[in-house]
């Protein structure tokens, strides 16, 4: 047989292994790039936009018609304060 060939489970072939697998883990740490604070908004923003427009549909035809200004503004006030975010 030749030298040349490494035995699988031999300690030069786990540790060329380990290296290999390192050199991976280390080139995929370098590409993942953190997001920058204005793109983790945009991805809320547009995370949230379902509900946005659920709200919008909520309040156009069923809140807005036909109510005057003073109670319209509390209602939403209400809705508001509500919120998970509110």
């Amino acid at each position: 047989m030749s030298d040349s060939i490494t035995d699988p489970g031999s300690p030069k072939e786990t540790q060329d292994s380990d290296q290999t697998r390192t050199a991976i883990a280390d080139a995929i740490a370098k590409r993942v790039v953190p997001p920058q604070p204005e793109e983790e908004e945009e991805r809320r923003f547009a995370l949230e936009r379902d509900i946005r427009q659920e709200f919008r549909r909520l309040v156009d035809p069923g809140i807005a018609r036909g109510t005057s200004p003073a109670t319209l503004e509390a209602t939403l006030k209400v809705c508001v304060s509500s919120s998970p975010r509110g």
